[in-house]
């Protein structure tokens, strides 16, 4: 079995809403954001495939995997299948990917938390400028579980763009994210990348056809020699996951002044470790993948439901690709 992307989308329009009716085929638009770090941020935006210039629509922000980029065309099939059924689609290019700016950091909610939450407000806002579309977001799909914020946005994407999910569920403080499908995504990244503190060498092949940081370079290049991984990866990996913001015993281990001031990885102390507020979430996983093993989307579940959100769990019989199967 491999996801469907009907089951996603009846599980959007369960929480979101469904679309309006035709007055003219959806367009899509190429957005360049400067990012707060001064380099590009860019996106697509897909409106739905029948659109009335008239009506509010409710919008899926789409991530992509490690080594991969946005969908530019609108044909992805999970993408298809959301703009038939009414939706807008926002797919971008993680930062360190396409033709977005920056390096591959692996979700630093600093630095990639930056990107996500410009793109998040460009979706709540509409737009930022004359030439950009202007998205009509509806926004009567009942509050969140922390907050009052009705807006009608959910998340989709796998690995890398499942990770893009929990954080900026996370560190959104509006609260507009109202339903999540991440798909065969870490919970907890240093026990994904190092178990035990032992490299696994399959990481650093991912990262190799990246435009990795030069410190997350180093630092799997030297736990490939010694068989460990180094501390301030450790810390790093451990922020960067989903697992810091459920647990807030965290908060002791993550210290910035294990890095250096000008540090990519030093953590801001922006965001405090066990924040996350809990959402609606349509999990995927698998029993063979290798890379991020069951056990990761199933802590994701139980954090998830720890925080008072909503979960539904399903798997796959197939490996990391399950998705392409």
């Amino acid at each position: 079995m491999t996801v469907n992307p009907t089951v996603a989308t009846l599980f959007f329009c369960g929480l979101l809403g469904p679309g309006m009716a035709v007055v003219r085929s959806g367009q899509s638009y190429q957005v360049n954001l400067t990012a707060p770090d001064g380099l590009q941020n860019s996106f697509t935006v897909h409106e739905p495939l029948e659109f009335d210039t008239e009506a509010d629509y409710a919008v899926v922000i789409q991530g992509h995997g490690m080594g991969s980029s946005r969908d530019q065309t609108g044909d992805d099939p999970f993408n298809a299948a959301l703009r038939s059924a009414g939706y807008y689609v926002v797919s971008f290019d993680q930062r360190g990917h396409g033709e977005s700016g920056g390096d591959v950091e692996m979700m630093n909610p600093d630095s990639d938390g930056d990107y996500l939450l410009q793109i998040l407000n460009f979706v709540r806002n509409g737009s930022t400028g004359d030439q950009l579309p202007v998205i009509k977001l509806k926004r009567d799909c009942g509050t969140g579980i922390v907050t009052n914020n009705t807006d009608c946005v959910g998340a989709i994407g796998y690995s890398y763009g499942g990770m893009f999910q929990f954080l900026l569920s996370a560190i959104d403080p509006e609260g507009s994210i109202k339903a999540m499908v991440p798909e065969i995504a870490p919970y907890d990244l240093l026990n994904s990348f190092a178990p035990n503190s032992i490299d696994r060498s399959a990481w650093s092949v991912l990262l190799s056809d990246t435009r990795d940081d030069p410190q997350l370079r180093n630092w799997t290049q030297e736990a490939r020699q010694t068989g460990s991984t180094p501390q301030q990866a450790e810390v790093a990996f451990l922020y960067h996951s989903f697992r810091y913001f459920c647990d807030e015993e965290l908060a002791s281990l993550v210290d910035p002044e294990l890095y250096p001031e000008d540090s990519d990885f030093r953590p801001s102390g922006r965001y405090q470790a066990g924040s996350y507020p809990g959402n609606n979430i349509l999990h995927w996983s698998s029993p063979y993948d290798n890379l991020f093993p069951l056990n990761e989307e199933y802590n994701a579940v139980k954090c998830n439901k720890a925080k008072g959100g909503n979960s539904r769990y399903f798997s796959y019989g197939s490996g990391h690709g399950g998705r392409f199967a």
